[in-house]
């Protein structure tokens, strides 16, 4: 096991950590509530000059309580995604501790033609992408899928990150030619993931799946080798986004 605060020769880093998280939770939450309060505002001066007739009260009363609730609703939504940049965050700083100049960790991942992706780390035993997942509760295998407390999540972080690591192979053998190996793997930044095997890591349909803290072990232990000259190719590809 690592510890964050070892000092070493560090991974470069590219990109910020959580960044696209905390955009797309106040855009995705901010546009409806803001609907909803002109709306609200823009009725209200229409019936206030008039006689308030009891339908017209009705219905104002409706869009305030739909207001209220597209509140609570922006501020929930918020907190989730901020929640999960800050479970980035702490992925960030393992990886930057864990791993030696060797390696290139990019974050943030947004380009054309490939899935938004968390974490990418390109280096001499492989090219990962990492999908991060702040979950509560007990997180375990079972039946071949994640479970939290027993329960299979809204949706399939397996299938996510499959889909990230699929969009950015293809995108890389069309920007070179060549089809590179990308390991996927799931993250937990909480340190909630129980290991059904005992080992510092499962694998469900090619997926590794960790802890934050056994996420470079895992990576030291890449098992598809990338040559110094491709790895500064693709730094250099992975530095545009376009």
């Amino acid at each position: 096991m690592l510890n964050p605060t070892d000092k070493k020769k560090r991974a470069a880093v590219h990109g910020i950590p959580g960044e696209g998280a905390r955009a797309r939770g106040v855009s995705t939450a901010v546009l409806p509530l803001l609907a909803a309060v002109f709306l609200f505002g823009f009725l209200t001066g229409i019936i206030i000059p008039v006689a308030a007739a009891t339908p017209m009260i009705f219905a104002l009363a409706g869009i305030f309580v739909l207001v209220l609730w597209l509140a609570y609703d922006f501020f929930q939504g918020v907190a989730s995604y901020f929640k999960g940049a800050r479970g980035e965050e702490i992925v960030a700083v393992w990886l930057a501790a864990g791993l030696d100049c060797g390696y290139h960790i990019f974050h943030d991942i947004e380009k054309n033609g490939v899935v938004p992706i968390d974490h990418l780390v390109i280096g001499p035993t492989g090219i990962f992408v990492i999908e991060t997942k702040f979950w509560s509760g007990r997180v375990s295998c079972a039946d071949g899928e994640l479970k939290v407390d027993g329960q299979r999540p809204s949706r399939s972080p397996i299938v996510q990150v499959r889909d990230e690591s699929s969009s950015l192979t293809a995108y890389l053998k069309a920007k070179t030619g060549v089809e590179f190996v990308v390991t996927p793997i799931i993250c937990f930044a909480g340190g909630t993931y129980v290991s059904a095997s005992g080992s510092f890591f499962d694998q469900i349909e090619g997926v590794a799946i960790c802890n934050v803290d056994d996420l470079t072990e895992l990576i030291h232990a890449g098992k598809n080798p990338v040559t110094a000259l491709d790895i500064e190719q693709l730094i250099k590809l992975m530095e545009f986004r376009t």
